[in-house]
């Protein structure tokens, strides 16, 4: 069995490094599975695939934090099914990917990337001048930042219908701050 690493510590006098995602988690019950895997060393109420990352929380202040909120509510864009079927470990960290494309959930992050894209750029302080960049998601969980070990093997697949999007803020070393979170519109079969 993987060792199971700890957080770094910082200092209270230090500024902790806080980063702003769009993301998706996983429900209760497959966040239990991942967290049940070798590799895994995140606590499980932190474990999400990114959709876009937006930078620095500290520069989407006051009212460019609410326009954000208010683009995101206006996405409307249906569920999508995830599915993630192998782990992998690079050296470096320990991931989640899957085997099938995931179409759909590139699709979502394409439609959240031109809701934002003008926000980003029209927001004095958003960003910190920074354009928001456009990139092809590649679907993936991370279950461990810091791993030495290497491997690349199929798993039973963990996988569940996305149903909901959310705005989080990533505080190194301490969790994840909700700051918003919208439903995708259920899907007609």
């Amino acid at each position: 069995m993987a060792t199971r690493f700890k957080l770094d510590v910082v200092s209270p006098d230090e500024e902790r490094p806080c980063e702003l995602y769009v993301m998706i988690k996983p429900p209760a019950c497959e966040a239990g599975r991942m967290r049940a895997l070798d590799l895994c060393s995140c606590a499980t109420d932190r474990l999400h695939m990114t959709i876009v990352p937006l930078g620095s929380a500290r520069h989407w202040p006051g009212c460019e934090m609410e326009a954000l909120k208010a683009g995101l509510g206006r996405i409307h864009h249906p569920r999508f099914p995830l599915s993630f079927d192998r782990l992998r470990a690079n050296g470096r960290h320990a991931e989640l990917v899957g085997s099938t494309p995931m179409r759909e959930a590139r699709a979502f992050a394409r439609r959240v990337f031109e809701v934002l894209a003008p926000l980003a750029a029209s927001a004095p302080a958003g960003r910190g001048g920074e354009p928001l960049r456009e990139r092809t998601l590649r679907p993936h969980v991370t279950l461990n930042y810091r791993t030495n070990l290497r491997c690349d093997e199929r798993i039973a697949p963990i996988a569940w219908m996305a149903d909901a999007f959310l705005l989080v803020e990533s505080i190194h070393g301490i969790g994840h701050t909700e700051h918003g979170r919208w439903p995708l519109a259920p899907t007609l079969l």
